[in-house]
């Protein structure tokens, strides 16, 4: 078979042809296991660069090699190829690992089957930075649904565009930017975003699981044959493992209050519960920063209210379990006595980064 009839049939596959899986992407006869998205972000190691994994099989004998051209700003800078290895059969493997900085910048990747001095364009991928990633959980005060004005192409999430439905979906995992997204990432997580790219240029992706209101009791509905099962607790899960981050920066729990409205014991019983969820669903955290909540005044016998002990045990949690560490909510401004005002939040948003500069961004000075 000659290249000119290789290239032909290649074209007729692409048509009959579509995606795979959850996760496998096919296009021609090639299908990649791993293959950037449009709008990804990788996590960056501690040399400020991110490895972006190309690999998969190509289903049709006669190639050479698979090539990946990088684009910085459309600018090409680099350039890597694998050799084919083919089994038996007709089908081979390939496998590629350019890599990117940690900066400001868009890098595109095109993907290319080749066979001696010709090539055929498989796929191209735009817009694909390296930075940080955050995972926040909890319920209203961490949810913190209220927009502001600021946006940027380098504060993302993964969730969907905000359509009108409320609700949130199993198919909520689409790439898209962090300031019009639902899961909203919530109006101080937002500001963290915009803390870290102005003071130290590093692209972020922040994913927001927590919902109003919710107990804890109900971030326990996890089905231990597939955790990323929709509920709760699973819906977070599985908009992490798309983005699959080699590392996460830190998980943030925000919550309390409701089993303070509706004086529920067996906090610490059920956080423990939920701290070993989390230690096996979500290895690549990097610390886990547990928020202790505001104060909330109640009436009723204070000898009978849970409050004080949910708040004592909050606090606690960095001496109970590892990798955990406590930040308190008290002193936040535009405090209503429960919720915060858009001020109120964005002033938390700026305190949670300046809790992070000095171990994440080496940044111990703020203007």
């Amino acid at each position: 078979m000659n290249f000119t009839h290789l290239k032909s049939l290649l074209f007729c596959i692409l048509l009959c042809c579509v995606a795979g899986g959850s996760y496998a992407q096919r296009f021609f006869s090639v299908v990649f296991d791993k293959l950037p998205r449009d709008m990804q972000l990788y996590a960056r190691g501690d040399d400020n660069l991110a490895d972006v994994p190309i690999s998969g099989v190509i289903e049709l004998a006669g190639w050479d090699h698979m090539s990946v051209v990088t684009f910085r700003n459309n600018v090409r800078t680099g350039y890597q190829k694998s050799t084919i290895t083919y089994g038996a059969g007709t089908t081979g493997t390939f496998s590629m690992k350019p890599r990117i900085k940690a900066e400001m910048a868009d890098y595109s990747f095109e993907v290319y089957a080749c066979h001696e001095a010709d090539s055929v364009l498989i796929v191209r991928r735009n817009d694909i930075v390296a930075g940080d990633f955050y995972v926040i959980s909890g319920q209203s005060n961490a949810a913190a649904t209220i927009f502001g004005a600021w946006s940027s192409k380098y504060a993302r999430t993964v969730a969907r565009i905000p359509d009108g439905n409320a609700a949130i979906t199993p198919g909520d995992t689409l790439w898209t930017s962090a300031a019009w997204s639902w899961t909203y990432v919530g109006a101080w997580g937002l500001e963290m975003q915009k803390e870290i790219l102005e003071r130290d240029s590093i692209p972020t992706c922040v994913i927001n699981g927590s919902l109003p209101g919710k107990k804890l009791s109900e971030f326990l509905n996890r089905d231990p044959r597939d955790p990323t099962s929709f509920s709760l607790y699973g819906g977070l899960l599985k908009r992490v493992r798309v983005a699959n981050p080699a590392r996460i920066r830190a998980f943030i729990w925000m919550h309390g209050e409701q089993e303070v409205f509706e004086n529920i014991g067996n906090y610490a019983e059920e956080y423990d519960q939920l701290y070993n969820f989390w230690k096996e669903d979500y290895p690549q955290v990097e610390q886990f920063v547990v928020v202790q909540s505001n104060l909330i005044i109640l009436r009723g016998d204070a000898a009978d209210r849970v409050g004080g002990s949910v708040r004592d045990f909050l606090r606690r949690t960095k001496y109970l379990y590892p990798k955990t560490d406590h930040f308190t909510a008290i002193g936040t401004p535009d405090y209503d006595g429960v919720h915060y005002h858009r001020p109120g939040y964005e002033e938390f948003g700026r305190r949670m980064y300046r809790f992070f500069a000095p171990t994440i961004y080496g940044s111990k000075r703020f203007g």
